[in-house]
């Protein structure tokens, strides 16, 4: 399968006057793995309607293998689309419902036959040709959903959230198996999800967004490890996250006052002096008692230890450092659960490698850390304007 290449150039569109996506451009690679992500009214889901044609852009261009294709009606894309809720035809078998967009395209019935054999297998649900959805599982009637959409061979498969109703161990190995699918297909997938994970795991590529508008492209191991923005910094993973003052900078690095001490951190480029933030995952802390022998190059941060929480595989440690926040440390449980020694009260050094600390650009977006606030946006009781 060859292109499969999308490339969206200013794209915009508002729904009764707000602004849901804001001027976003894209490049989509064919054979991708291409995830969208963001926390629920975003924009991401929008974007692949446009994508799909089921939403018509107020402005811009949506090009596939360099033909614009936003005037295009949904039948007329080579794209196919795969949603949460599966859709699939209760009436009619697992075949049938697989078959049915070859029957309207008037393929003859062995064409037919081999083609829908083949994504069943593709998929592993072969031997449940004869069943129909409701005597599947929901795991099952998503890789039907999933056949149904590559029978057609399209060079782009868009997925909104389809994994959004499984429960949590199920799409753990769902995701393995959506990957290993489209390694073996080699079409271009676009993938819709607000879970960090899912697309930590899945992409080739990940492209955040906030507001209606991308905050930071770049392979999953960049975006996790090198955030640009505070928003995609605290979106993905556990983050500690505090204000920062550059005092200075060359490429690649930077001198910074923050934590009432001062910090050697990494930033992307070169960043002038003045107001700023930093950020340093909660793995990337090791924590010592005074006097510990400490590597030289090391960043270190004192503290007092607030609170600790043992978490199974590992134990956070929150260390009061004269903020408002504490700076939680995840200490790996390596020695079983008393991995960690120091109880709250006592006196810690928290050490960090340069590398380990980024100097990030405050996003206007603000990340949602009230779980209440949270769902209230994940169930619509608060009427996001973007979608």
């Amino acid at each position: 399968m060859t292109g499969g290449a999308i490339r969206l150039h200013q794209l915009a569109k508002a729904f009764d006057g707000v602004p849901a996506v804001t001027g976003i451009d894209l490049d989509i690679p064919g054979g991708q793995f291409y995830s969208l992500l963001g926390a629920s009214g975003c924009g991401k889901t929008t974007t692949l309607r446009m994508i799909a044609g089921f939403e018509k852009p107020d402005s811009g261009r949506i090009e596939l293998d360099g033909r614009d294709v936003a005037g295009d009606p949904p039948h007329k894309r080579p794209v196919n689309t795969v949603f949460q809720t599966y859709a699939l035809f209760p009436f009619m078998s697992v075949a049938d419902n697989v078959a049915f967009g070859l029957r309207y395209l008037k393929t003859s019935k062995d064409e037919t036959k081999r083609r829908v054999g083949e994504a069943l297998e593709l998929v592993r649900m072969s031997d449940f040709a004869k069943r129909r959805p409701g005597q599947l599982s929901g795991g099952q009637q998503q890789r039907v959903a999933l056949a149904r959409a590559l029978v057609l061979r399209p060079r782009v498969l868009l997925l909104d959230e389809p994994l959004g109703a499984l429960d949590a161990k199920l799409r753990k190995q769902l995701q393995l198996e959506l990957r290993a699918v489209q390694r073996e297909v080699g079409i271009t997938f676009v993938y819709v999800t607000h879970d960090q994970e899912e697309a930590l795991t899945m992409s080739d590529q990940i492209a955040v967004m906030a507001g209606g508008r991308v905050e930071q492209i770049g392979p999953p191991e960049e975006i996790y490890s090198a955030p640009a923005t505070t928003y995609v910094a605290g979106f993905l993973g556990a983050a500690n996250i505090f204000d920062a003052d550059v005092i200075e900078s060359r490429a690649g690095s930077a001198v910074c006052t923050a934590l009432s001490t001062t910090v050697h951190a990494a930033v992307n480029g070169v960043s002038g002096p003045g107001p700023a933030a930093i950020v340093i995952r909660p793995e990337r802390i090791t924590l010592l008692t005074p006097g510990d022998a400490i590597d030289p190059g090391c960043n270190v941060i004192a503290g007092t230890v607030s609170e600790v929480v043992y978490l199974g595989s590992s134990t956070q440690v929150h260390v009061d450092v004269g903020q408002p926040t504490a700076l939680v440390v995840e200490v790996p449980n390596h020695a079983g659960p008393r991995s960690v020694i120091q109880q709250p009260g006592a006196q810690v050094q928290c050490l960090c490698t340069v590398d380990a600390v980024r100097v990030l650009t405050r996003s206007s977006t603000p990340v949602i850390t009230d779980p209440v606030a949270d769902s209230l946006v994940e169930t619509g009781l608060s009427a996001p304007a973007a979608r």
